[in-house]
């Protein structure tokens, strides 16, 4: 087993079938039975906060700042139909979004986005909204970099649906405010 980077044996009690045959570091290959294929199991090294928890969307423009090398675990993201690179990402995050439905769902979506990476997947029902929010965005551009708009009340259910994932009310939970190094 691996823990952030660091190995730990599990005790001979507590082991309920035969031991793997480690294959690389903090991967185990484990034979299940005549019955079911062979277990790999594996545990990465996520960064700071852990994984299993969220980030809002206005830790994750502190960490698109931060001095910290890979505070982001991407450098380009797609909404809709359009990619943004990691300098307008952060671009967007710092944007209020005012009376533009269109932002405010761009803050949170991004936010899904980068949780989604950094923990691996999202619960079914982030999802839809992350996959409703891309075609509701579709091929618009964000402001700063455009000047599309979408009314708020177009926007708000997908918005809330996401920012309940981002805040921990939906899904995995919270994560602790990140450090962005910026001292």
């Amino acid at each position: 087993m691996q823990i952030n980077g660091s190995h730990r044996r599990i005790p001979d009690s507590r082991r309920h079938h035969s031991p793997g045959t480690r294959t690389r570091p903090g991967t185990t290959s484990s034979p299940r039975s005549a019955f079911t294929s062979d277990l790999n199991c594996s545990t990465l090294d996520c960064g700071g906060g852990g994984s299993g928890c969220t980030y809002t969307y206005s830790d994750w423009d502190a960490l698109g700042h931060s001095t910290q090398p890979n505070a982001w675990p991407v450098e380009s993201l797609v909404l809709g139909t359009v990619t943004y690179s990691h300098a307008e990402l952060t671009s967007i995050l710092d944007s209020a979004g005012g009376l533009n439905g269109l932002v405010a769902l761009a803050h949170q979506l991004i936010a899904a986005r980068l949780n989604e990476v950094k923990n691996g997947s999202l619960p079914a029902g982030v999802a839809v909204c992350v996959r409703d929010a891309d075609a509701l965005i579709g091929s618009l551009v964000v402001p700063p970099r455009g000047t599309d708009f979408l009314d708020p009340s177009a926007t708000a259910a997908l918005t809330t649906c996401l920012t309940n994932y981002n805040q921990g009310a939906a899904g995995v939970g919270s994560c602790p405010p990140p450090d962005p190094g910026l001292d």
